[in-house]
Formats: C-alpha cells, sequence, structure tokens
C-alpha cells in the first residue's frame, strides 16, 4: 500500500506510508497530513529533508534511479515536480 499523498500525489511513488514520508520530514504524521491536504504548507527545511530521502533512497537502491536528475531539481523546486496542478 503506498501513502496516500493528497496534494502532492507524485510522493506516493517515492514513499511505502504517510509514517515513512513523515518521518522522512521529521514531523509529525499528523503535521505531514496536514500539509499533504492543503491545510498547512510543508517549510523549506522539509521539502529538502523529503528531497534528499528520496536521493538517499535512490542511492541505495532501494527505488529506480533513473529520475535523479528530476528529484534533485525537486530540492528547489519541490512543488513543481510533486505538487497537483489545479485543473
Amino acid at each position: 500500500m503506498r501513502a496516500s499523498c493528497g496534494q502532492y500525489p507524485a510522493l506516493g511513488r517515492y514513499f511505502k506510508t504517510l509514517d515513512e514520508l513523515a518521518s522522512s520530514a521529521c514531523m509529525s504524521r499528523r503535521q505531514c497530513e496536514y500539509c499533504l491536504h492543503g491545510i498547512k504548507e510543508f517549510t523549506r527545511a522539509q521539502k529538502t529533508a523529503i528531497a534528499n530521502a528520496i536521493i538517499v533512497k535512490m542511492v541505495a537502491k532501494e527505488i529506480d534511479s533513473r529520475e535523479m536528475l528530476i528529484i534533485l531539481k525537486a530540492r528547489e523546486d519541490f512543488d513543481d515536480i510533486f505538487k497537483k496542478k489545479a485543473a
């Protein structure tokens, strides 16, 4: 089962659970849920920590590393890479 990532659906590709995602950003599960559903926003530090956690998974070969350049870009443009676009 993949994490339900609300406004950030692309994050579900990299994290199996909401707890794993929250842990990667050093935040509580509840605060992470608030960010995913648009009640709060991720801080710059949390966005960087999440992107870095994905990079670590790629280096450890836990997930495919073919998107490494995209994830490196996500360290600067997190919302552009992971956030759902408004219709």
